[in-house]
């Protein structure tokens, strides 16, 4: 079975000495470098270049790299969330590995989008229904996947382009009806 040992460690930030969160370093002894293609097809927003042999990915509050024998994770608390976080991609693998037949491999894919993209489609009114300061910032937070477009009341009442801030935001792999608080 795919990832049926591993060890996780917990590191300090370097960069980041006083932080209160840390990275996780999950390593196994598995070699995913064949199942990587599989995996990437089943995350949505992901980058992966077969050549490059890794993975990326942004979940709303950390960046998790999958690698062939390693996986990383960004800013976690402790090692119970880091284990939570990392639980769910050992699902996500065992169940690649179980449908290879069923799932069409990439081996580049590449978010093409990012929060300017989105902004274009917004109203531009910067009328702070949504919370954030400005349309650019609430077009930042929904690519990080932190807020829900339908948070932007005048874009639902007709204002702006409802139907490219859609496309832009299915090409980045982020659900339309995601919730703000799990991303």
């Amino acid at each position: 079975m795919v990832l049926e040992t591993y060890h996780l460690e917990i590191t300090n930030i370097e960069c980041m000495p006083t932080s209160t969160k840390r990275n996780a370093v999950v390593t196994y002894p598995d070699d995913l470098s064949e199942l990587l293609p599989y995996i990437a097809a089943l995350i949505p927003g992901c980058t992966y270049q077969h050549a490059a042999g890794v993975i990326n990915y942004f979940d709303s509050v950390h960046i998790i790299g999958i690698y062939p024998k390693k996986t990383t994770i960004t800013a976690v608390m402790d090692e119970s969330e880091a284990e939570e976080i990392f639980k769910k991609l050992v699902e996500l693998a065992r169940d690649a590995a179980a449908r290879m037949d069923e799932i069409t491999p990439v081996f580049d894919k590449r978010i093409t989008v990012g929060p300017l993209d989105l902004f274009k489609t917004l109203p531009g009114t910067n009328c702070r229904l949504c919370d954030e300061p400005t349309c650019m910032a609430f077009a930042a937070k929904i690519m990080r996947r932190q807020g829900a477009l339908s948070l932007c009341t005048p874009l639902l009442n007709g204002e702006g382009d409802l139907a490219g801030a859609e496309a832009v935001l299915g090409a980045a792999g982020i659900s339309l009806d995601q919730n703000p608080e799990t991303g």
